[in-house]
């Protein structure tokens, strides 16, 4: 049977409703058994933070401190992650790798969410969805007035041939045309649509 990985990306990383991300990778290995993980480095920004400098036009030290402190107790509790850094004005630097449990939300820990949906159809494709996402309210452009700006990537590396791509580059991690296939895609914004992109064997 052939057995062939569809995933579909966008980026709307979200802990508890409180947290974005902001300079971050996003990494998703695939390997020969169509197994794979995620793997998570950059900063998130507290809304708490956000919120105070559009009421008050800056930070003050005690909710910079309170922040720290809820980040300190969340990564406490969350053994998955293994590098930690507060940065001050309710930023904190974190990495972590998880695997994926088939046919459930994507939890990188039990906090930090990706909207992304993970399951096995009855052909043996294995489905990541994510569906765009509409700023209906202007939160967005708000966080953009406050300062706030996304500079990510996913990347995507698998030793499964990629066979849609939905338009982005695929190259190969060694001499062009051997190792691993590789995605790269650059992220600026939440997305306006959905990427799906297909990995399997043909």
């Amino acid at each position: 049977m052939k057995k062939s990985l569809v995933v579909l990306l966008g980026l709307a990383v979200i802990l508890s409703s409180c947290v974005i991300p902001e300079k971050y990778t996003l990494d998703i290995t695939v390997d020969k058994q169509s197994t794979y993980s995620v793997t998570f480095k950059g900063t998130l920004l507290f809304l708490m933070a956000l919120a105070e400098k559009e009421e008050s036009g800056e930070i003050s030290a005690d909710t910079d401190n309170q922040i720290k402190n809820m980040f300190d107790d969340w990564v406490a509790a969350e053994p998955a992650i293994s590098n930690y850094e507060y940065r001050q004005d309710g930023r904190a630097y974190l990495e972590y790798t998880t695997s994926v449990s088939d046919g459930s939300r994507l939890d990188l820990t039990n906090s930090f969410q990706m909207p992304l949906i993970i399951s096995t159809d009855e052909n043996g494709n294995v489905i990541i969805e994510e569906t765009a996402v509409e700023d209906t309210d202007g939160m967005f452009e708000a966080f953009s007035n406050l300062g706030y700006s996304m500079d990510g990537t996913i990347r995507i590396t698998s030793e499964l041939p990629i066979i849609d791509a939905s338009g982005l580059k695929v190259s190969r991690s060694i001499l062009g045309l051997f190792g691993n296939y590789v995605i790269n895609q650059k992220i600026t914004s939440f997305p306006s649509e959905d990427i799906i992109i297909t990995i399997g064997k043909q």
